[in-house]
């Protein structure tokens, strides 16, 4: 009989898309439904309480939405002790500067900042990545959060560097 971990591997992973625009949920449901369990919600709000519900392998998060902005998503998923550490991709028509870049993609859920321009098949992997570094931290907080934590300016590219490292892994065994 197999484990957990193995029945796991076998089901869709779980995406929730974060974002107000209809078009752009719609455009994601059909690019990621082949590979992913995608759930769509159309504000702040009902990406907090989807989140909760379906504790998603990953979250898409649009940062620019009315009534509650994608950062009061991420700050609100950070306090909540069943979120941590659940990884979030920002993918926003917004462009911030590198200091704010750095600002997000320091927070404890952001995996990646990525411009709402980037390619599908990009999407697609840095969502593969993303969902990679969420099974990492879940099977090794400590660790995970050692390094999120740890004052090295180059940690972004170290977990981008880790996600690589897993997916290729994944790859392999399959």
């Amino acid at each position: 009989m197999g484990s957990r971990g193995d029945y796991e591997d076998l089901k869709k992973p779980v995406v929730l898309v974060v974002d107000d625009s209809l078009e752009f949920l719609e455009l994601a449901r059909a690019v990621l439904a082949p590979q992913y369990e995608v759930h769509l919600a159309i504000d702040g709000d009902e990406g907090m309480y989807k989140a909760q519900l379906l504790k998603p392998d990953a979250v898409i998060l649009d940062m620019m939405m009315p009534r509650i902005s994608g950062e009061q998503v991420l700050e609100h998923m950070q306090g909540l002790a069943e979120l941590h550490g659940m990884p979030v991709l920002i993918l926003t028509a917004r462009h911030y500067r590198p200091s704010e870049r750095h600002m997000l993609e320091s927070k404890s859920n952001v995996c990646r900042y990525l411009e709402k321009t980037i390619p599908m098949p990009e999407l697609l992997a840095e969502l593969e990545k993303t969902i990679a570094l969420g099974r990492l931290y879940r099977d090794t907080p400590d660790l995970v959060d050692w390094v999120r934590h740890a004052q090295v300016a180059a940690t972004p590219a170290i977990l981008h560097s880790a996600g690589n490292a897993l997916v290729r892994q994944k790859s392999r065994e399959h």
